[in-house]
């Protein structure tokens, strides 16, 4: 029904990815979305170059791509500076984008920042991975408009 689709998405749309940024927003409190951002740069720049090369700083990150350029184009601009110990790809040319503001920030990128940057409880994880998943399997029914009952009550149980 379409009634079903509507209430699924809204809840994922605007009250889940809400909770998201509240959780997150909580994390990295008293500083602001681009503090912390600077703050992480090293690891959220591993988590989108995954060469075998580290940068000038790096020990062991993860070298695991999970954050596509343009994902990490929306959070940080190049500032000009060449690194001062290597000629490669470097966190240390870029910046947080300036006055960046988490509501900017889509759910993928949230849940993926929250996941990667700060320990979580298993419960944690599961609650922020279960709204992303929810938000996915609910985009497929976009093109419908339409969820059946049984679904629907299957979707809003989780």
């Amino acid at each position: 029904m379409f009634e079903n689709f509507v209430r699924q998405f809204l809840l994922l749309s605007e009250i889940g990815v809400k909770v998201v940024r509240v959780f997150l927003e909580s994390k990295y409190q008293p500083d602001d979305f681009e503090t912390f951002l600077e703050n992480n740069k090293t690891l959220i720049y591993h988590l989108n170059d995954n060469r075998k090369i580290g940068c000038c700083i790096c020990v062991n990150l993860p070298r695991q791509q999970v954050i596509r350029k343009a994902q990490f184009d929306k959070l940080f601009v190049s500032n000009g500076q060449p690194c001062q110990t290597t000629t490669q790809n470097c966190h240390c040319k870029v910046s947080a984008k300036p006055y960046i503001q988490l509501v900017e920030i889509d759910l993928t990128l949230l849940s993926t920042l929250l996941i990667n940057c700060f320990t979580l409880t298993q419960q944690q994880k599961d609650c922020v991975k279960d709204i992303r998943e929810n938000r996915n399997e609910i985009s497929h029914f976009a093109h419908t408009n339409d969820i059946d009952d049984i679904t629907f009550n299957t979707m809003w149980e989780k």
